[in-house]
């Protein structure tokens, strides 16, 4: 791993930190951060997609991938209800409406982002068509399905920190476990890995190095849990939370794996080596937050599961 990668990772993690810590006191530093990487992935993404679309409306992206502020509407309107995106042990255990208002909002904040959304997508591809003719519908179609790829996961974020109890705790785990993951794949696929597991689309991706990302997210999901994730309700036991960190870093050993593969076949066939150059040894934006934008998804419903099994 060369220099300027390193120097790279730890920049762009020192940056990501200062956001997340910052986060323990202002829970609505870490939507200011995303919102700034929607604008980023949208420009990478604009960019990519240029070799396949033309013309393509850069605006019309930025607007679709910021519709993921929109369950902010619900974190506003319900501000004085929870504050609980980080739950000091004296404060357990919850009252005993806990888990429906957890269900509600989070219901609440699903749906004003999806209403959001399709009404975006629909008055893009709709006055794309009417302006400039039938044979942009393409066009619009990508330029709606560019805005979705980075709205739909970033949009949990915010769902994150006001309606998800410990949330804040749910939210760091979706952005390290990926980290964990590549970096396990890496070195275990650089050292013992042989067999080509992708060729056609990610040719160093070896299956050593895929088993080696779920084994290192499986034990980083143990510890994590075993740290954050125990004790009274809603929170678990001691052996509870080894299975269910276990459950969970497997599957975010996957999905994030997953969410790479992904982006590498967009990026080859958009005749791409990274989405751009702004992170050094690394590529783009979008190649780091790759994993992670499927991370996040898969988080929230794991964070759902976990509650709604100790209801």
């Amino acid at each position: 791993m060369s220099n300027t990668r390193v120097r790279t990772a730890i920049i762009f993690f020192l940056i990501l930190a200062a956001f997340l810590v910052g986060g323990i006191w202002l829970p609505w530093l870490p939507v200011v951060y995303f919102a700034i990487v929607a604008v980023i992935g949208s420009l990478e993404l604009y960019h990519a997609l240029l070799n396949k679309f033309r013309p393509l409306s850069l605006v019309s992206i930025l607007i679709g991938s910021l519709t993921m502020l929109a369950p902010t509407i619900i974190w506003f309107t319900y501000r004085d209800l929870r504050q609980w995106h980080i739950i000091p042990k004296a404060d357990l255990p919850l009252d005993s409406n806990w888990s429906s208002d957890f269900i509600w909002l989070l219901a609440f904040g699903v749906l004003v982002f999806f209403l959001v959304f399709i009404v975006y997508a629909f008055l893009n591809v709709t006055m794309k068509v009417l302006a400039k003719g039938v044979e942009h519908l393409p066009h619009g179609v990508a330029e709606v399905s560019a805005a979705f790829y980075i709205a739909v996961p970033l949009s949990m974020v915010s769902l994150f920190l006001y309606a998800v109890p410990n949330g804040y705790y749910w939210l760091l785990f979706a952005l390290i476990a990926p980290m964990i993951v590549d970096v396990s794949a890496y070195y275990s696929g650089s050292l013992l890995g042989k067999k080509k597991m992708l060729p056609q689309i990610s040719p160093h991706k070896t299956w050593v190095g895929f088993f080696g990302g779920i084994l290192g997210s499986v034990l980083f999901g143990i510890l994590f849990f075993m740290i954050f994730l125990r004790g009274e309700t809603p929170m678990m036991q001691l052996l509870p939370s080894v299975i269910a960190g276990a459950v969970s870093g497997l599957v975010i050993g996957v999905v994030a794996q997953f969410g790479d593969w992904v982006a590498s076949a967009l990026k080859r066939w958009c005749q791409i080596k990274d989405f751009s150059n702004l992170l050094p040894g690394h590529g783009g934006i979008l190649d780091r937050f790759d994993s992670i934008l499927f991370s996040l998804p898969a988080t929230l419903v794991l964070a759902l599961v976990y509650y709604l099994v100790k209801r």
